[in-house]
């Protein structure tokens, strides 16, 4: 829902595209088509005045399953205009996995980068880390990464920023059987914490 809830939105996974409608009628307000996204790897925030909507995407590369990076869209709903703000490519490198998450005040992105590298038949190395940027993809800073690690990083690098967009919470884990850790970092401050360890989780809700 829109912060004034008057529209609801969703985006197409079949067709990639980006629907909007009233909230009291299901009138339809905005069909917009989104070029060279990824299908099922996409996420939108609403801006708080209700009228602009950031979107990420995935930069999936042709007829295959890795990904070059992000890009992140802005599209009004009163122009039905959509730009692109910025992409993400780190290290211009092909990658495994890429997750991210817009912060409330629609000025940063948090996202989680992995590359598999194929040493023999069976046996990778994975280079990953987790970094935050602004949503054009300057002022990178790196949260935690790791070098030649012998296991793929776990399915929950899901990330929870704070509503004051200070803090960003995350469960990070290796999938060797490690146990997970909550992990919390300050952006301000550029320190990370680790909260606990515990249970793997897909959502994290701050109070």
């Amino acid at each position: 829902f829109s912060p004034n809830d008057k529209y609801v939105s969703f985006i197409s996974p079949y067709d990639n595209k980006i629907i909007v409608l009233n909230s009291d009628d299901g009138k339809q307000v905005l069909d917009s088509k989104i070029q060279g996204l990824a299908p099922l790897d996409q996420v939108h925030v609403w801006g708080n005045d209700s009228q602009n909507i950031i979107i990420a995407s995935s930069a999936a590369l042709p007829q295959t399953t890795s990904y070059s990076g992000i890009n992140i869209y802005k599209l009004s709903i009163t122009t039905k205009e959509m730009t692109q703000l910025g992409s993400i490519s780190p290290g211009n490198k092909n990658f495994s996995k890429v997750k991210y998450s817009i912060s409330p005040d629609l000025k940063k992105i948090a996202y989680f980068i992995e590359e598999q590298r194929v040493i023999s038949y069976g046996v990778s190395e994975y280079d990953w880390g987790y970094y935050i940027s602004d949503l054009n993809g300057t002022n990178t800073q790196e949260i935690l990464s790791k070098k030649g690690a012998k296991y793929y990083h776990g399915p929950n690098t899901n990330f929870s920023w704070s509503p004051d967009n200070d803090y960003i919470a995350f469960f990070n884990e290796e999938a060797s059987g490690i146990p997970t850790k909550l992990q919390v970092y300050d952006v301000r401050m550029k320190k990370l914490f680790n909260a606990l360890e515990s249970e793997p989780s897909n959502k994290i809700i701050w109070d």
